[in-house]
């Protein structure tokens, strides 16, 4: 049981956008397979100037192939209803973030999580 009425909650949420600073894009590649086996991807805008804010996650080191690493991994707050799934990635002011998860599993959830990694 909720602890708010439908309608209340729905002004939260309205609320909580109005604080998202930014802008973003969302988009979805599609495979393009050529005549020697090999493919392109070819992003589409899915949806444009949707409310964001980005903030910094964690950062993470390693070695993958013998080379030492560090990556930011990046939070996109979204508007709780958008449509966002891994795999697409999100473009915000000129640079590309692909999404690996989403988080959106919680009670009251007033914002929708896309973790991000910039495309490099």
């Amino acid at each position: 049981m909720s602890m708010f009425a439908s309608a209340e909650f729905t002004k939260i949420r309205a609320r909580a956008e109005a604080l998202l600073p930014s802008t973003c894009t969302i988009q979805t590649g599609t495979i393009t397979l050529d005549a020697i086996g090999g493919n392109t991807i070819t992003w589409g805008a899915t949806a444009e100037s949707v409310p964001c804010k980005l903030s910094a996650k964690s950062r993470s080191q390693g070695e993958t192939g013998g080379q030492f690493s560090v990556y930011t991994e990046w939070v996109f707050h979204l508007p709780y209803d958008e449509s966002v799934s891994v795999g697409q990635r999100i473009v915000y002011e000129s640079e590309n973030y692909d999404i690996v998860s989403v988080e959106d599993n919680h009670d009251w959830r007033v914002f929708r999580g896309a973790i991000a990694r910039r495309t490099e």
